[in-house]
């Protein structure tokens, strides 16, 4: 609780923590799954706009060179609906999605490409330090 706050508090669920904690004491530090993209949330308007197949998912707005979306074969433009069997409807989702797997998991990926559905295989490799 901050007490310049008027009694304001914030609390993080323990099994959240736990998982995180486990990996401090092991490692040192936190290591994150990691695909390589820089995503952006599909709206209806942002749908409307570009014509989009769909009205919720994410965009790949860039794939990074030498990272697991581009050795998976993802491209700009393509729009993530699925990751992992967990649906995506925008950035968070996303994240939260990459968050739950571990480093060198084979998922994979639902995309719509050129308004077209298909499945891609991906390994998620380790986040950069830094």
């Amino acid at each position: 609780i901050i007490p310049s706050a008027q009694g304001i508090g914030f609390a993080i669920a323990i099994n959240s923590v736990r998982p995180i904690a486990k990996e401090l004491l092991e490692k040192g530090k936190v290591v994150r799954p990691w695909v390589g993209i820089v995503p952006v949330s599909i709206t209806r308007g942002l749908a409307a706009a570009y014509d989009l197949p769909v009205e919720e998912g994410v965009v790949v707005a860039k794939v990074e060179k030498g990272t697991p979306a581009a050795k998976a074969g993802l491209k700009a433009g393509d729009i993530i609906t699925v990751l992992g069997g967990d649906k995506v409807r925008n950035v968070a989702e996303l994240r939260s999605a990459i968050a739950k797997k571990k480093i060198g998991e084979k998922i994979n990926v639902e995309i719509n490409r050129n308004k077209k559905r298909s499945n891609i295989s991906l390994t998620l490799g380790k986040m950069p330090e830094g």
